[in-house]
């Protein structure tokens, strides 16, 4: 059985634990990209993404897809 409290949260009424909302600012469980919550607005260098692509050559690339 299922019930909705009044922040429209659903709830399984056997433990009255959360299953599910439609707010993300109250999910507990926020997703993470390299151990950073995502929560506010991030930019690509708040999680650390352009380093990772500033790894990556070209040729790089290229080996990967046609192999070498």
């Amino acid at each position: 059985m299922s019930v909705t409290d009044s922040d429209d949260v659903a709830m399984d009424a056997s433990d009255a634990v959360p299953v599910s909302t439609s707010d993300y600012d109250k999910l507990k469980n926020r997703p993470r990209i390299n151990s950073i919550t995502l929560e506010g607005d991030k930019k690509a260098s708040d999680l650390s993404l352009q380093e990772a692509m500033d790894a990556i050559l070209e040729t790089d690339i290229d080996k990967t897809i046609y192999g070498g």
